[in-house]
């Protein structure tokens, strides 16, 4: 497991903006509570925001709507059962905002983002989407490596102990992917305070007008509580991990018939080469089928091959 410690010597201007623009941003309301952690909604100058309070006291700002310049539309609201969808129209394109709570009686919240670009878009950079707020140093103690699962995890005891758990989700962002033809490689992480992910960008980078793809699709968990030593770190992470992972959309149970696959192979053959040697498996006819399945046959020619 990673462990880097980050200590600024001094707030980076994005740091600062994003400081002063969740301060000054109007309240949307307030959205759920769990225990001592509770989360409400802001709209600032340029990003719609969806800020984590720990004791009553601001520790993490998400961005949930990034609208390349300054916001001049109003932001509407509707809840939902199991949370808010918020909605407004920004340079880029109309933002769509669904928060959820999918995790009864724990601080962890799912943001999903989604964008409708009025025009082809060129996407030359991206901001990271978490903010560590009002803390001067923390640690953060993994975060994603080339194409593994878009984690950051950190905390902080300064000025409060606060833990905080990312996770993306790359399955829900494959259209973003495609459209842009970019990898989420490398992608979630960050240096302390500026954390979360960053979406793909760059020369090139464009994404087409008129077809609505999701941009991000964050789960966010917010503790009070700070792992010390190897094997603490170790284990809040795996708990961590796994109540997000019980959150994910799970896909549909399907069921496949494999004796009629089976049966269908009938006539086709698939070839290998393997220790030098061309191997060839044939799929027996339905007259010799076994009662456990289709009769294979395996017939090495014993012909070389060579590149």
């Amino acid at each position: 497991m990673t462990v880097t410690t980050a200590r600024a010597p001094l707030p980076t201007s994005v740091a600062l903006d994003v400081d002063g623009d969740v301060r000054d941003a109007e309240r949307l309301g307030h959205l759920a509570a769990h225990e001592n952690v509770s989360f409400d909604a802001r709209r600032g100058r340029r990003n719609l925001w969806m800020v984590a309070s720990l004791d009553g006291r601001d520790v993490a700002a998400l961005r949930i709507g990034h609208g390349g310049d300054e916001l001049t539309t109003p932001v509407g609201r509707t809840d939902t059962t199991d949370g808010a969808v918020f909605e407004f129209a920004s340079a880029l394109g109309a933002l769509r905002a669904k928060v959820t709570f999918p995790a009864d009686g724990r601080a962890l919240v799912r943001c999903t983002t989604s964008l409708l670009p009025a025009h082809d878009v060129p996407i030359p950079f991206w901001p990271r989407d978490l903010f560590a707020l009002g803390a001067p140093a923390g640690t953060v103690h993994t975060a994603q490596r080339g194409l593994r699962s878009g984690v950051v995890f950190a905390s902080t005891d300064d000025p409060a102990p606060c833990t905080l758990f990312y996770f993306q989700s790359f399955s829900s962002l494959t259209d973003y992917f495609e459209a842009t033809k970019r990898s989420p490689s490398d992608t979630v992480g960050g240096r302390w305070p500026e954390l979360g992910y960053a979406p793909p960008a760059g020369d090139g980078c464009v994404l087409p007008k008129s077809r609505e793809v999701a941009i991000s699709d964050a789960y966010l968990t917010v503790t009070g509580a700070v792992p010390k030593g190897n094997g603490e770190v170790a284990a809040a992470y795996l708990d961590l991990l796994a109540e997000t992972y019980v959150c994910l959309p799970r896909p549909p149970v399907a069921y496949h018939d494999w004796r009629d696959r089976a049966a269908r192979t009938e006539g086709h053959a698939a070839f290998a080469i393997r220790g030098g040697q061309t191997v060839e498996i044939a799929w027996g006819s339905p007259s010799r089928a076994t009662g456990s399945g289709v009769e294979i046959g395996g017939i090495a020619r014993g012909r070389e091959t060579r590149s």
